[in-house]
């Protein structure tokens, strides 16, 4: 039996279905009915969300691009490790074999030449000996230039107290104690920057102690500590 159709738009018109008696066919054909009533809906609400959201349907797309950006990196980096581990490996096995074949090399030569091993181990025992001979050649170098430095030192000491004793028996020790040498270098230190008013170059003596000096006097300083000012060199 024909029924009229049931228009939900003006560009979508849905018939009605040919059994009406049954149940199923009336129940998904409501439901039917239901969902295409609400197509225009949907689609007028999803043009607003377009209008004010422009790049809202691009945004699943950057998504799966991004995943499957990781996915590609992470099958990369693993191939790279893979290589890696097999690159490892292989110089391993390299290694391993390389070594088994010195070991078993030496073996072979030291059960077909037996007194091999005998200079092997002379030889290692030879150069340690001429290594700690150069070591002790070295040191003992060492001690006696320092030997020698202070033998150099202790004879300038000594040439220099015979000198001062010679110095003594020309010029006798004055009565205060001190000979010139001592006081030319106490002198020296006390009275660095000061220069005695008291000495008269003329007559070469101090007015305060009257002492006299040759002019060759190889001292910078009077006995009484009184500076004078005359630069005679040896």
């Amino acid at each position: 039996m024909n029924q009229p159709n049931h228009v939900i738009s003006e560009n979508l018109v849905i018939s009605q279905p040919l059994y009406d008696n049954d149940q199923a066919a009336q129940s998904i054909y409501d439901k039917y009915l239901k969902e295409c009533s609400l197509i225009p809906i949907r689609l007028i609400e999803e043009s607003k969300e377009t209008q004010e959201r422009p790049f809202a349907g691009t945004r699943q797309s950057s998504q799966q691009q991004s995943n499957q950006r990781n996915e590609h990196n992470i099958q990369e980096f693993s191939s790279l490790e893979r290589e890696q581990r097999n690159r490892n490996q292989q110089q391993m096995q390299q290694v391993n074999y390389q070594q088994d074949h010195q070991h078993q090399y030496y073996q072979n030569n030291l059960m077909r030449y037996p007194y091999q091993d005998v200079y092997y181990h002379q030889r290692q025992y030879n150069q340690l000996q001429n290594y700690y001979q150069d070591q002790y050649q070295y040191h003992q170098h060492r001690r006696n230039q320092q030997q020698y430095r202070m033998e150099q030192e202790y004879y300038g000491h000594h040439m220099r107290r015979q000198e001062q004793g010679r110095r003594r028996m020309h010029h006798p020790q004055p009565k205060y104690g001190l000979d010139q040498n001592e006081i030319a270098a106490l002198s020296e230190i006390v009275y660095r920057q000061s220069r005695a008013q008291c000495w008269e170059d003329e007559n070469k003596k101090c007015s305060i102690c009257i002492s006299h000096f040759e002019e060759n006097e190889k001292i910078r300083f009077l006995p009484c500590l009184h500076r004078y000012i005359l630069f005679i060199y040896f």
